[in-house]
C-alpha cells in the first residue's frame, strides 16, 4: 500500500498516537510495511533500498512488543520474526533485497486485523502475491510465478464476495477479476511485459479494494 493509502486509513481510523493500543500497533505496522513494500516494488533501490530495510527492521522489536501486549500470540508474530531475521541477514551479506522484504510484507498482513484493520487481512497478502510474482517474472523463475498466479486466483475466490458486498464492491470485483486474469494469461505464456503489467494491476486492484472497507 502506498504511503499516501496508508495515511487515508489511519485517518479512518481516527490518526494514531504514540500509545501501545491497537490503533497505535496499526500506525506502525504500516510503517514497517511501506518500508518493505518500497524494497519489494522497486521503488528504492541500491543505498534507499538499504536505509528502508534497516528501518523496517529496526521499527519491528517495538511493533512485535506492542502486538504482543494487546493479545497476539508467538506463533502469530513467529512468521514476521522470520522474515525480519532474513531481512537483516540481507544487510550483512548485500544480497538483494527485494525477495526478502517482499517476504516482510506478506508475513505481516495477517497482524493488519489483530491491530484493528477495517480492511481484511486476505487483502494484504493479495498485495504480497502481485509483487512475489513480479519478483518471479524478474528472476525468469515460470514455475514459480505459475504456482503462485494458482494462488492467488484462490486467495481472491476466497474473499470476493466480501468486496462484492460493499457498496461499489461489484466494480472492484471485476476490477480484481481482470487483474487476476491477466496475471494468469501472462504467466501462461511467458511473457514478462504482459506479466509485469498485469501484476501491477493487481496493485492498484487491491488500492481499490482497500477503499470499499
Amino acid at each position: 500500500m502506498p504511503t499516501s493509502a496508508t495515511q487515508d486509513v489511519l485517518a479512518q481510523h481516527g490518526g494514531a498516537a504514540e500509545t501501545n493500543d491497537s490503533r497505535s500497533d496499526l500506525a506502525r505496522l504500516f510503517k514497517v510495511e511501506d518500508a518493505a513494500e518500497a524494497i519489494a516494488e522497486g521503488e528504492k533501490t541500491g543505498p534507499r533500498a538499504v536505509g528502508s530495510a534497516r528501518q523496517a527492521t529496526a521499527l519491528w522489536p517495538t511493533v512485535r512488543s506492542s502486538l504482543g501486549q494487546n493479545g497476539s500470540t508467538a506463533s502469530e508474530l513467529a512468521p514476521a520474526d522470520a522474515a525480519i531475521a532474513a531481512l537483516r541477514n540481507d544487510l550483512l551479506s548485500h544480497a538483494d533485497l527485494a525477495r526478502d522484504a517482499n517476504e516482510v510484507a506478506g508475513a505481516l498482513a495477517p497482524l493488519f486485523t489483530r491491530a484493528g484493520d477495517k480492511v481484511p487481512a486476505g487483502f494484504h497478502y493479495l498485495d504480497y502475491l502481485g509483487r512475489s510474482i513480479r519478483l518471479d517474472v524478474r528472476g525468469d523463475d515460470w514455475s514459480r510465478a505459475q504456482r503462485e498466479a494458482r494462488v492467488l486466483q484462490s486467495r481472491w475466490t476466497a474473499v470476493r464476495a466480501q468486496v462484492e458486498a460493499r457498496h461499489g464492491g461489484k466494480a472492484t470485483a471485476a476490477e480484481f477479476d481482470h487483474a487476476a486474469d491477466a496475471v494468469a494469461s501472462g504467466v501462461s505464456a511467458r511473457s514478462a511485459p504482459n506479466a509485469f503489467r498485469a501484476t501491477t494491476q493487481i496493485g492498484n486492484a487491491v488500492d481499490s479494494i482497500e477503499k470499499v472497507f
